[in-house]
């Protein structure tokens, strides 16, 4: 719904829905009947004229919804329950935080979110938060031309928010920030945001450690919307 004119969205936009309180992708149906429906780490679920129709097992109570509207804005919704059936969207933000799941996976393989950051908008900061540890997993975030240009190897090895501390260190070095949020190749201090452009907006990732396949959690990308 539009939080200005109280009024149904109808564009699009793509959404994951997650176990309540956790970065766990959540098993959904896409009727009664238990016919398979994907919400998967790769492939989000697409809202058509801004809806989207999707059953769990009656055992779930309440759920987590994150998404993304075609138009730009971001929203996260904790604990939905099956009552619930209207998320508000703010037309006129310009802040914005979108959140989306990564997994440690097989190292060097980059995941593509199914997300792209909209055109024309300012990423200012991304950081993380590991809510199922992993064995030496180094994850890094970037986008489809630059996979670590977000975040340089920032470990998930313990829970919590992972978030990187400004350091005079080069934006290669794991636990950096990326390239693409740096203004110099030597000092990450020299802080930018970045513009998003229709060539390089897939939001990716990966897991740059062979030895871990364990993890999962959240990344979280704070960006600026066009709205003038």
């Amino acid at each position: 719904m539009d939080f200005r004119t109280g009024m149904p969205r109808t564009d699009a936009g793509k959404c994951s829905i997650f176990t309540n309180a956790s970065s766990v992708l959540l098993t959904i149906y896409a009727d009664d009947l238990g016919t398979a429906k994907t919400n998967s780490a790769s492939t989000p679920i697409t809202l058509a004229s801004g809806r989207t129709r999707f059953f769990t097992v009656d055992t779930v109570t309440s759920l987590d919804v994150s998404g993304l509207m075609a138009t730009g804005e971001a929203f996260f919704c904790k604990g939905v329950a099956p009552s619930n059936h209207k998320i508000t969207i703010d037309p006129d933000k310009i802040e914005q935080t979108f959140v989306c799941h990564y997994s440690a996976i097989a190292a060097s393989v980059s995941v593509d979110t199914g997300y792209d950051l909209p055109d024309n908008t300012v990423v200012e900061r991304v950081w993380m938060r590991v809510f199922s540890a992993a064995t030496a997993s180094l994850i890094d975030v970037g986008t489809s031309s630059d996979r670590n240009g977000f975040i340089v190897e920032l470990s998930a090895v313990t829970t919590g928010y992972r978030v990187m501390p400004m350091a005079v260190t080069a934006p290669t070095v794991s636990g950096s920030i990326g390239a693409l949020l740096t203004m110099s190749a030597t000092n990450a201090m020299a802080n930018t945001m970045y513009l998003v452009n229709t060539a390089v907006s897939s939001i990716v990732y990966d897991n740059v450690t062979a030895t871990s396949l364990a993890g999962t959690g959240y990344i979280f990308i704070k960006y600026y919307r066009q709205v003038a």
